[in-house]
């Protein structure tokens, strides 16, 4: 199995972070809370996952991608769309974002 929790870890050495400098990134007052973090003793609260994300160089839609249990959508593809369009340039998402909203708007009728 994947952690998500493992991936993140990793990724966040690889980009040269410690315990120490996840912490102040995050204005936490121990660097043991980031170790807490990242082995799942304390569970993230609303945005620390995205933040931390940001700090290893990636998204929370391309963790869950690498990941077996970090569960975004109800569907795998849906993740996969999601890191597709992280990829994209401004006018192509925009453009994208378009089309997919009027998908919906048309299932919706």
């Amino acid at each position: 199995m994947r952690s998500y929790r493992l991936i993140l870890s990793a990724a966040l050495k690889e980009a040269g972070h410690t315990h120490k400098t996840i912490a102040k990134a995050m204005g936490w007052d121990s660097e043991a809370t980031a170790g807490h973090k990242l082995r799942g003793r304390n569970e993230f609260k609303p945005g620390e996952l995205a933040r931390m994300c940001e700090l290893a160089g990636m998204t929370i839609a391309s963790l869950a991608a690498m990941s077996d249990d970090l569960h975004l959508t109800k569907r795998s593809e849906a993740v996969e769309g999601a890191v597709i369009l992280d990829d994209l340039p401004p006018d192509q998402l925009a453009a994208m974002m378009n089309t997919l909203r009027a998908m919906k708007a048309a299932n919706n009728k």
